[in-house]
């Protein structure tokens, strides 16, 4: 039982990350200040994936004025619930930053 019960847990998990990326894609597709809002809304309830998006943003300037401080934010909020992405970008950023 326990088998199953993880199983159908992993599948709804996957099915939540697919919708979610069929979301940021759609943003993305609509334009910087529509995915800036959707990533935010999604990061804001803890979706790491868009927490990381939103520090690429930041990082960038992409819809919005480039903040250093605002994406180093994005990024370990995102790093801290283990997603290799933004652990690279923070301690890259990090690196940069104590290199300048």
């Amino acid at each position: 039982m326990e088998r199953k019960d993880a199983r159908a847990g992993f599948f709804g998990w996957l099915r939540g990350k697919r919708a979610a990326a069929r979301r940021f894609r759609l943003a993305a597709e609509q334009g910087d200040a529509d995915a800036l809002r959707w990533y935010r809304l999604a990061a804001e309830q803890g979706d790491a994936d868009a927490q990381f998006n939103l520090g690429v943003m930041y990082e960038n300037g992409r819809g919005v004025t480039r903040d250093d401080g605002d994406a180093l934010r994005w990024y370990r909020l995102a790093a801290e619930q283990g997603l290799a992405e933004a652990q690279y970008n923070l301690g890259a950023m990090c690196t940069r930053t104590a290199k300048a």
